[in-house]
């Protein structure tokens, strides 16, 4: 499924506000220890804190695609790609903003594995 820019915005005004929350509460910022996800955050020599500023970095132009279903827990996943160090990173995540849970859980961040498709990006930015 495809979002509308409006909703990505304000997908994006939520996971900047989590991040930044995450700084006194370490619980509402939450990335997956998958060996890919290891594998590449160590090749880039990247840490958590370069990691958070990652997502609070993306834009409407990193969107790929969402939100669509997680198979696994309820909720919704996004997706977004973004060029790192010369290296497409496909970033999936999750958004809970309920009052006892909040916070992003970054379930995948490694090399993307196959061509990213982002229908806000102008094929000058490709």
């Amino acid at each position: 499924m495809q979002a509308g820019q409006d909703e990505i915005s304000r997908l994006l005004r939520q996971v900047r506000r989590q991040v930044q929350l995450s700084g006194s509460d370490p619980a509402r910022f939450v990335l997956s220890t998958r060996d890919k996800n290891l594998e590449t955050i160590a090749r880039l020599e990247l840490n958590r804190n370069d990691v958070k500023m990652v997502l609070s970095e993306l834009s409407l132009e990193d969107y790929c695609s969402g939100p669509s279903p997680d198979h696994q827990v309820a909720g919704e996943v996004w997706v977004f790609g973004k060029i790192i160090q010369g290296l497409p990173i496909y970033i999936k995540f999750k958004l809970n903003d309920s009052r006892d849970a909040a916070g992003v859980r970054v379930l995948s961040f490694h090399v993307a594995e196959e061509s990213l498709n982002h229908p806000f990006r102008s094929a000058a930015q490709d």
